[in-house]
């Protein structure tokens, strides 16, 4: 879930984020599965071992990542407000109960034209 990756990847020390901030969170974000991926890679090199499950899941994590690149790069992604004061602490304080989530405020963040 992206709200909960967010949540456990934010700096709570922060009073908020800057824009520059929140883009730099985007790509931690795009690159949540780096080490799942490495690791696909090593199975895949022992040889005779069956990785067909292995294969399918390193194929379900490179298309959703893409997927995920090209809306942040055109029409945007929908991420957690965190460059206002009120949301931001509301949402370093949401315990991650689902009754809350319509009470967290998102926003849609595409990539800086400078960064196309």
């Amino acid at each position: 879930n992206k709200l909960r990756w967010f949540k456990d990847n934010i700096d709570t020390s922060k009073t908020l984020y800057t824009d520059e901030d929140v883009h730099e969170l985007i790509q931690k974000y795009f690159e949540r599965f780096s080490e799942e991926e490495e690791k696909i890679k090593e199975v895949g090199n022992i040889k005779g071992r069956h990785i067909q499950n292995r294969i399918s899941q390193d194929y379900k994590i490179k298309f959703s990542v893409e997927q995920e690149k090209r809306n942040y790069e055109t029409c945007g992604i929908e991420i957690p407000k965190l460059t206002q004061k009120e949301s931001f602490d509301f949402f370093k304080e949401w315990n991650k109960d689902p009754r809350f989530l319509s009470k967290i405020d998102l926003v849609v963040v595409s990539k800086p034209a400078k960064c196309k």
